[in-house]
């Protein structure tokens, strides 16, 4: 019930065609609006995963209603801000749970660039360039569904869910143990900051899992920075 599964089981009942899942709230990113891509992955004919990428919140276009309801939970804000700098307390708590504190570290690397993209959408509604401006969103979109469909004609992603799914398959007895330990490599004891462990290219070890994450991992981290994708998923059937 979820953004992914929707994408997921589109491309199952359409792997020919490129499926787009429309922006809605999504857990794994603690909430943040989310929409995906998928198609289907074939080798020579036949079904074998489906490949799905998540566009990034900041690329989802918005109209006027939608700038007005934004700017009005910002002013809510700097209102219970402005009272906590007048008085000394509020209604703000000062926790963060784990995840959303991974989740924010990741985003204050992104500030510089969302002060910016509001500049530039508080401008092009403020002229009434708006119908412009999504013209381009709609183009965006176009793009992405190209960039999609031709990632998933590329031969190299047939190889990279082959290699994935029989890594997976051998590195241990269970579906459970093989995720605990894979998270434990990847995520727990990997080295880099939170919203930076996608610079593992790959976990000590030389089960065949690692190599395939060393061959494909870097390629796929260079198509999500490329395409400014927030997220790139292989699904196995």
């Amino acid at each position: 019930d979820s953004g992914l599964g929707e994408a997921f089981e589109a491309a199952m009942k359409n792997p020919d065609e490129i499926n787009v899942i429309d922006w809605k709230p999504y857990g794994p990113s603690a909430g943040a609006l989310a929409s995906f891509l998928s198609t289907g992955i074939k080798q020579d004919g036949k079904l074998i995963g489906v490949f799905c990428t998540q566009m990034p919140p900041e690329s989802k276009p918005i109209d006027a209603a939608e700038a007005d309801a934004a700017s009005a939970k910002a002013a809510a804000a700097m209102a219970v801000a402005e009272e906590f700098y007048k008085t000394g307390s509020g209604t703000c708590s000062p926790t963060l749970s784990d995840t959303v504190w991974e989740v924010s570290l990741e985003q204050v690397g992104r500030l510089s660039y969302q002060f910016e993209k509001a500049q530039t959408e508080f401008a092009l509604l403020a002229s009434g360039n708006s119908q412009t401006w999504m013209g381009n969103a709609a183009a965006a979109l176009q793009a992405h569904q190209g960039y999609i469909t031709a990632e998933a004609a590329s031969p190299t992603l047939v190889e990279a869910m082959v290699a994935f799914k029989k890594g997976w398959d051998s590195f241990r007895s269970t579906d459970a143990s093989r995720q605990l330990a894979l998270q434990v490599a990847y995520i727990t004891l990997n080295e880099h900051p939170a919203g930076s462990k996608d610079q593992l290219d790959v976990a000590p070890g030389n089960e065949e899992y690692h190599v395939a994450h060393k061959q494909f991992h870097p390629q796929y981290r260079d198509i999500l920075y490329e395409r400014n994708y927030y997220d790139i998923f292989m699904l196995d059937l």
